[in-house]
């Protein structure tokens, strides 16, 4: 994954066994910086909250300063309860930054929204009535995919709920927002909405 920050961009690199990666900086100037011994599923940032890192089964802030990013906080995701097989997590799979939180998806087994304060507190857990994939946040909404019901669905920041349901092309897996529009990726059709 990938994201940008204060003329930055960061880079999630899988490494070379399951539990290996590293999140690198790389500066407008084109300079590539030290990495972080980290393994992200995921990268959001935004300038009200920072720079943001999901994993397995934790979020993670990070902090900027030139060089090497560093681990500032850890925000341990809660499993679903009871714990079992058929309802443990794979991964927090994506993180968005919007409305000065932090937002953060769990995946199939665990069909959650979190919503977590730039603090580190979970001021939210929203379910989710599908399998959830991929976020983006836009003034007022997170958009998630849903890639088994072909959806890209709105929440609401406010309510913390779902507001909207949008039909998009089979299996939206990626999605991203600028200021005029959402783009989603399709897995199945290979195409990209707007």
């Amino acid at each position: 994954d990938l994201t940008a920050l204060d003329e930055t961009v960061y880079v999630a690199i899988p490494g070379k066994t399951f539990a290996e990666g590293l999140v690198v900086p790389y500066y407008a100037d084109g300079i590539r910086g030290d990495g972080l011994a980290l393994l992200a599923c995921s990268l959001g940032a935004h300038p009200s909250v920072g720079l943001w890192a999901s994993d397995c089964q934790n979020v993670r802030g990070l902090e900027t300063r030139p060089g090497r990013p560093s681990v500032a906080a850890t925000v341990p995701i809660p499993p679903l309860e009871p714990v079992a097989t058929g309802t443990t997590r794979w991964c927090v799979c994506d993180v968005a930054a919007g409305d000065g939180d932090v937002w953060a998806v769990g995946d199939a087994l665990d069909r959650r929204l979190w919503r977590i304060a730039p603090t580190g507190r979970i001021e939210a857990t929203v379910s989710l009535p599908f399998a959830p994939r991929s976020i983006a946040a836009t003034p007022g909404s997170i958009w998630v995919s849903a890639p088994l019901d072909d959806l890209l669905v709105r929440v609401d920041t406010r309510t913390n709920r779902v507001a909207a349901t949008v039909p998009v092309g089979r299996s939206p897996a990626g999605v991203a927002a600028d200021e005029d529009a959402l783009w989603v990726a399709s897995q199945l059709d290979g195409t990209v909405t707007r």
